[in-house]
């Protein structure tokens, strides 16, 4: 954080995919913060990322979050999250702007994030954008 300290208000912050693999639940850190989900986890890791935004940026500024998303319908995923997360910023010097959302597949030959729902496991996936500003 030092060299963010030297460089000055900040244009942007980025935060993707902060969904974590399952064996990260039994860290001495998951522990400390009374990590026991992926979904608690996400929850930690964003909200920093959203206390940092409000330390760095400029007004203006845009914090940019990808999350993953699995429903039938790719329209209807994009909706809820974009109303999840304008609930989450309420109350605090941000607005969600602009959500999209695109067709996502785990690498298969990569660590695969996957959940303890089955159901949502057969969903098609999607990496869904949200454009976060600063506003004062």
């Amino acid at each position: 954080m030092r060299d963010a300290d030297a460089a000055g208000p900040l244009d942007a912050v980025t935060l993707w995919f902060s969904g974590v693999h399952k064996a990260r639940s039994a860290t001495e850190l998951a522990r400390h913060f009374k990590i026991k989900s992926d979904a608690d986890h996400r929850a930690l890791v964003e909200d920093r990322a959203l206390d940092i935004a409000g330390e760095r940026l400029r007004v203006g500024g845009w914090l940019h979050l990808l999350v993953r998303g699995a429903a039938n319908n790719m329209e209807a995923v994009a909706h809820e999250t974009a109303r999840t997360y304008a609930e989450w910023l309420q109350g605090t010097p941000f607005a969600l702007e602009t959500v999209g959302a695109i067709p996502y597949a785990e690498r298969e030959d990569g660590i695969r994030v996957q959940s303890p729902d089955a159901r949502v496991n057969t969903m098609p996936s999607y990496a869904i954008s949200m454009l976060v500003r600063r506003s004062g």
